[in-house]
């Protein structure tokens, strides 16, 4: 894909307001990411799936690290999830947390446990 530095550099730092900035949607999933929080950037989505009457909503999240020179990309992709960044977000943030601080900075979490 060609895209241009500049425009890549813009979509940079749009996601890292998603995650850092006072209405992103990821900023709650990430309150408590650490020191290195600037450097990570994100973009929750909701995919509503319509099954029958019923809609199920897939929750997404992908998530980028460092910003200022990106090393590492993760998505999250929760079916029947529910909100992308209320959902998805936490998961991706655990993953960015055991990438960017290492294994001490990471909660483990067992099923049933709350990810926020």
């Amino acid at each position: 894909v060609d895209i241009s530095p500049q425009t890549v550099q813009s979509l940079l730092q749009d996601m890292q307001l998603v995650v850092n900035g006072k209405s992103g949607t990821a900023r709650g999933a990430f309150a408590n990411f650490g020191d290195n929080k600037n450097d990570v950037g994100g973009k929750t989505g909701t995919a509503e799936v319509i099954k029958g009457k019923n809609a199920v909503d897939t929750a997404l999240f992908v998530g980028v690290t460092p910003v200022s020179n990106p090393k590492y990309i993760v998505v999250v992709v929760i079916e029947r999830g529910g909100s992308g960044g209320r959902i998805a977000a936490p998961t991706g943030r655990r993953i960015l947390q055991f990438i960017v601080n290492g294994a001490d900075g990471v909660t483990p979490v067992r099923p049933g446990d709350d990810l926020d």
